[in-house]
């Protein structure tokens, strides 16, 4: 219509037809509402077809989700009755909402018996054989924290169905959550009584597998704990990990700093650079493990005199795969051998030396007489015959020395033990001996209280040869001073000291005390110039022993004396000692 109007209006204004004023705004106005409207109506038309367009588009959409949707359930349906694992869903309110049917074999239910159903009554969750409540069951924690939980083999959770079927468990659970707000749970669960009986022979394996190193390990322990040489190890950084009491023995004996009563457990954790101190600058100890350990090479060092010891050392790599991870080594003493190398020398020096002598005196003395009898004095005559007679008795002497130690070494010699006052035997070992005393301007005397001392149980005769020896080392090894004897009571001995002014006894010479043919010199490996056969400590060691005492160094110090005692077991009936004569010192 407003159309109509604008084109009579347009063909008025064209013929010249005057239009009033308000019939031109009228029909303007019009057309204009017109024209408004018809955009309008366009627009709206427009509107509709795309929205129409828009819902068949959302529809096809929806039918797309729709089937996704299906698909997926189909498909989780499908994995879930797949699953060897059991498989339960259950709300807030802990009722089961789905149930697989590995779980409904598990439980021995179906799933129209089991959904709707509270968890709690499909079965009961055992801990350590016993049921647990409701409030600590796992899915009840999970919906009430909201946190999964998940317990194994080692947490012994086990199951009870309606049936009273039990088993083992291994069971997780987790929340369902939507904006925050737990609306449900999952559980999954499965029977765990094969792994278990798998678990229960592999940990019986595993204990007897760790018997077995335990054992191996104390068998090696004690192995090395008494092996006769020294074995150390240390780690890489040559800290010592592991020492045995030989080491101790060993090299502890030489370390003039180390505190009171050493042990392995003190050692440990002791480095080589602290054991190579011991050494000293005859090995350089820790430099050679080093180079052992970088090379992985053995090395071997002998023979190194160590304090009084000569010791050989045997580095070796520990190696694990190609790679160094410490070091072994071993310590031999070996100053027992060289000792014993000694010996025989010393054997040898007694037969070329000790008894040649005296034997060319008697023999040379003989042949003068022989040749020149007649022609010499009487006086020079007697001079030979005395050399002669010291010379038999010295070859005596040393004659009886072998035989006793024959006799003692395959037990042959019997003891006539008596009770016997120890005094009476000093003071004939004084009177014998203060003449050889006298004559190297020496004093021999002994204590009163040898008066006082109580009876003891031995072999008179062995005793006095006892302090024969030990008198006349004294007598033989003083320049200057004297010799004294004391002695006292301890406990259920007597012990009778021979102290002297002599020389004294280094620390290296100590060692060799009371080994046959050694006499304590100031090297180890070179005899003394002493006469001797080095057999008379020794001798005095096996006497005492049989008689059930004992002889040793009680002091010494070098350029200022030594002093050796000997013990001899009491009597229960004690004899009471005579009064002595003799010369005394108030003790």
């Amino acid at each position: 219509m407003h159309k109509v109007l604008e084109r009579q209006l347009e063909r008025m204004l064209a013929t010249g037809h005057s239009v009033p004023v308000e019939w031109r705004e009228f029909l303007t106005a019009i057309s204009d509402t017109y024209t408004h409207n018809d955009e309008d109506r366009i627009l709206s038309e427009r509107s509709l077809d795309l929205s129409s367009k828009e819902m068949v588009r959302i529809n096809q959409k929806i039918q797309e989700e729709e089937e996704n949707l299906r698909r997926e359930r189909d498909r989780a349906r499908t994995i879930l009755a797949s699953m060897n694992e059991g498989l339960i869903v259950v709300d807030q309110n802990r009722q089961v909402l789905s149930i697989n049917p590995a779980a409904q074999q598990l439980l021995g239910m179906s799933s129209q018996n089991s959904v709707g159903q509270r968890a709690e009554e499909l079965c009961s969750i055992l801990a350590n054989g016993r049921r647990l409540s409701a409030d600590k069951r796992p899915i009840d924690q999970t919906l009430k924290y909201g946190r999964p939980i998940i317990l194994t083999i080692q947490d012994d959770i086990g199951i009870e169905t309606r049936s009273g079927k039990k088993f083992p468990l291994a069971v997780s659970t987790a929340p369902l959550k939507t904006s925050q707000k737990i609306i449900g749970a999952v559980v999954a669960f499965r029977d765990i009584s094969q792994e278990k009986v798998a678990a229960g022979l592999v940990e019986r394996q595993v204990i007897e597998r760790t018997e077995e190193a335990k054992q191996r390990r104390a068998q090696l322990q004690a192995s090395i704990k008494n092996l006769d040489i020294g074995f150390i190890m240390a780690d890489q950084n040559l800290s010592v990990i592991m020492i045995n009491e030989a080491s101790v023995n060993i090299l502890g004996s030489q370390m003039t700093d180390r505190p009171k009563n050493v042990n392995h457990k003190i050692a440990v954790g002791m480095k080589i650079a602290d054991i190579e101190k011991v050494v000293k600058d005859n090995l350089k100890l820790f430099a050679e493990c080093r180079r052992v350990l970088i090379n992985q090479r053995k090395a071997v060092f002998r023979n190194i005199p160590v304090g009084n010891l000569y010791l050989n050392f045997y580095i070796s790599p520990v190696i694990v795969g190609k790679k160094s991870i410490g070091v072994a080594i071993l310590v031999e003493d070996t100053t027992e051998a060289r000792l014993l190398e000694r010996s025989k020398d010393e054997f040898f020096s007694i037969a070329s030396h000790e008894l040649r002598t005296p034997l060319s005196a008697i023999r040379g003395n003989t042949a003068i007489i022989k040749k020149f009898y007649g022609q010499i004095s009487r006086s020079e005559i007697m001079e030979m015959l005395d050399d002669i007679h010291s010379s038999s008795i010295r070859l005596i002497e040393m004659v009886s020395d072998f035989l006793d130690l024959s006799r003692l070494q395959q037990g042959k010699i019997k003891f006539n033990f008596k009770p016997m006052a120890v005094g009476l035997v000093v003071t004939e070992v004084v009177k014998e001996l203060e003449s050889t005393a006298q004559a190297n301007k020496l004093y021999l005397k002994f204590s009163s209280a040898i008066d006082r001392l109580p009876a003891v149980l031995a072999d008179r005769d062995r005793v006095k040869q006892i302090l024969i020896n030990l008198v006349g080392n004294a007598l033989k090894f003083t320049d200057r001073g004297g010799v004294t004897i004391t002695g006292r009571t301890e406990g259920k001995f007597v012990s009778i000291s021979v102290a002297d002014t002599g020389r004294g006894i280094s620390h290296e010479s100590q060692r060799l005390l009371f080994k046959k043919f050694q006499q304590a010199g100031e090297s180890l490996l070179t005899r003394d110039t002493s006469r001797g056969t080095g057999l008379g400590l020794y001798i005095s060691k096996l006497l005492t022993m049989g008689m059930g005492g004992n002889v040793s160094l009680i002091k010494t110090e070098p350029g200022q004396g030594s002093t050796f005692a000997f013990s001899l077991p009491l009597v229960k009936l004690a004899l009471k000692t005579p009064n002595l004569t003799g010369k005394k010192i108030t003790s």
